[in-house]
């Protein structure tokens, strides 16, 4: 079975915007955008998945449920958001962080906590040394529910 087109605007818009759903309950107060060098799992959360190290200037972004941090999914293509404004990460300082292939959002910003809600892999792997800062500019954080 696939979801409808209906019920992905609506976890989207529950997730991250500020509309209200037939979902109710609390939606997470905090979105946090994570760094990862390897490929995390459905399975994996906040603690297992490989994050960045919390060191060298790496923090997680937070991008909060918002109008205004991410796109309304009804406006463009269906079942999907962007971010609506840049992310970024850095500048690294006092050593590298490594090449980041994926990256998985949460609803904790603290390192190493936190229920994973979505993750993916970056369509090309950055290699982040001191002195580098990694960017999402606007509309390159895509959520897509297929």
């Amino acid at each position: 079975m696939s979801m409808s087109d209906y019920l992905e605007e609506e976890l989207l818009n529950y997730l991250l915007r500020t509309q209200a759903t037939f979902l109710g309950g609390s939606k997470p107060a905090t979105i946090g955008i994570a760094l990862c060098t390897a490929a995390p799992s459905d399975s994996d959360d906040g603690s297992s998945i490989t994050e960045v190290a919390n060191s060298f200037s790496y923090a997680r972004q937070t991008l909060n449920p918002a109008d205004a941090n991410w796109t309304d999914p009804s406006a463009g293509t269906q079942g999907e958001s962007d971010n609506a404004s840049t992310v970024t990460f850095g500048p690294a300082s006092g050593g590298n962080w490594g090449t980041i292939t994926h990256v998985a959002i949460l609803d904790s910003s603290t390192h190493g906590a936190g229920n994973m809600l979505f993750y993916g892999s970056l369509s090309t792997s950055k290699t982040i040394n001191d002195g580098d800062t990694f960017l999402f500019n606007i509309g390159d954080l895509n959520i897509q529910m297929n």
